[in-house]
């Protein structure tokens, strides 16, 4: 299995990506299985009544999946090979920052199951969904 990075570095990289920036996207914790990130308003972003917008909070709810299910991939067998599926319901305005979770439920030989869960800072749901992720051989690996 592929470990999860070390924190330190794994934040670090994220602040510096530039879609991430434009929509007030940060990474907050990291581990085999799971991956959080942070949502905070950005002035003149989507949401123009300055909350978080969804834009921001479905693009990080994928950066999620992708992040907890880059985790659980071994290393040498299997390489990542994107999104397959990804449902997100929103059920209420978020309130302040939003903190996106997302944890492997399963992981077979070609897709990986996820759920994602969105909170604000008042720890109310925002948004609820799940997501499979696409697993294929590495290279030079036979099916």
């Amino acid at each position: 299995m592929t470990p999860a990075p070390r924190r330190g570095p794994w934040v670090a990289a994220q602040a510096n990506r530039p879609l991430f920036v434009a929509l007030g996207i940060s990474g907050e914790e990291v581990g085999e299985g799971f991956a959080s990130y942070r949502v905070e308003a950005v002035r003149g972003g989507a949401a123009p009544d300055g909350t978080v917008s969804n834009l921001a909070v479905t693009t990080a709810a994928d950066q999620a999946l992708v992040t907890a299910v880059s985790t659980v991939i071994e290393d040498g067998r299997e390489a990542m090979n994107g999104t397959a599926e990804m449902t997100l319901t929103y059920v209420a305005k978020p309130q302040g920052a939003v903190i996106v979770e997302s944890r492997v439920l399963h992981k077979g030989r070609r897709l990986a199951v996820m759920t994602v869960e969105a909170l604000d800072q008042s720890g109310a749901l925002v948004a609820t969904g799940r997501g499979t992720y696409s697993i294929r051989p590495a290279p030079g690996v036979s099916p």
